[in-house]
């Protein structure tokens, strides 16, 4: 006949001192100590500390009081108690105690996985639908930002995208200031570069490597879980159960990221773009910047308004030239 403690294991927590006196065999003041435990009945988790009943060798008892520990029966069938800490520091790792507290603490986290995945799916319709409202609205985000990065040019675009990356907000070009002189005779001129920013751009995380793609992965993670959960048959290991709570939870998370990334969309959308030609030192490319932010007016009026710009930066910043 096997070890009823390879069995798996009853879990029962006591709230109160008085559930455990209710027990049939309970002592008061009944000492545990290193040779008379037998097995485990439960473990406590009481609102008021009680004394705790193991006993070191050659005193009566240990005389700490504790909140959370284990009811346990002894040799001779009485039960008692035993804090946590107790039976953590007094029992080696190979003591029965300390096998049965393993396996009934699996156990315990187990059913309380369990319950709360069962609570979860009960949540599977709202939480899934709540999961594709939002996936639509980040593929909208996803596609707005995807046209946006077309239109303004693989170079101007490789820069948005490596200022996102490295956390960067200031568009910042050089400014040049030229000062003539003489010396022995010969015109000379001392130029000095000053670095200039053009403009702060807001909203830049949104353009991240994976900030959507990231989201809609834990979106199918949530999806696989709740199918995983609804086929779910005893034996169940605890790191499977523990696998879908964790993602299961993780939806309100999810919809909250989701609607940072809107925010974070909104805030991008709402730059003045006018600084982008700065980005770029090809002139075809910044032309081709000026008619897309200009919307019309054609390439003549695109051409006037990049020197229109690039002469107001010159006057405020008091320089002579730019450079990219």
């Amino acid at each position: 006949m096997g070890d009823r403690r390879l069995d798996r294991l009853e879990v029962r927590t006591f709230k109160s001192e008085a559930e455990v006196r209710e027990l049939s065999g309970f002592k008061e003041n009944n000492p545990i100590n290193k040779t008379n435990y037998k097995e485990l009945i439960g473990d406590y988790e009481f609102d008021e500390k009680a004394q705790c009943c193991f006993q070191p060798e050659g005193r009566e008892f240990c005389g700490k009081w504790h909140n959370l520990g284990y009811v346990v029966r002894l040799q001779d069938g009485s039960i008692t108690i035993i804090g946590n800490i107790c039976a953590t520091n007094n029992f080696d790792a190979e003591a029965q105690i300390s096998k049965d507290r393993a396996k009934y603490q699996n156990e315990k986290k187990r059913l309380e996985s369990l319950a709360r995945v069962q609570e979860l799916v009960g949540n599977k319709a709202e939480n899934m639908e709540r999961i594709r409202t939002k996936r639509d609205a980040l593929k909208l985000t996803q596609g707005r930002l995807s046209s946006f990065l077309s239109n303004v040019g693989i170079q101007c675009a490789g820069k948005l995208l490596a200022m996102a990356r490295d956390g960067r907000r200031d568009v910042v070009i050089t400014g040049v200031r030229i000062r003539p002189y003489v010396e022995d005779g010969e015109k000379r001129q001392e130029r000095t570069k000053i670095p200039l920013t053009v403009s702060s751009l807001r909203g830049l995380n949104v353009l991240r490597a994976n900030a959507c793609q990231g989201v809609f992965d834990r979106m199918n993670a949530v999806a696989r879980a709740y199918d995983a959960a609804e086929k779910l048959e005893e034996p169940i290991r605890n790191r499977d159960l523990e696998e879908i709570r964790s993602v299961l939870s993780d939806v309100d998370h999810i919809v909250m990221e989701a609607d940072d990334l809107a925010s974070t969309e909104e805030s991008f959308f709402s730059n003045d773009f006018s600084s982008l030609p700065f980005l770029v030192a090809d002139i075809g490319e910044r032309a081709k910047l000026a008619r897309f932010l200009l919307k019309e007016g054609g390439k003549q009026r695109a051409k006037e308004w990049l020197q229109e710009m690039e002469a107001a930066l010159r006057t405020t910043h008091g320089v002579n030239k730019l450079e990219w």
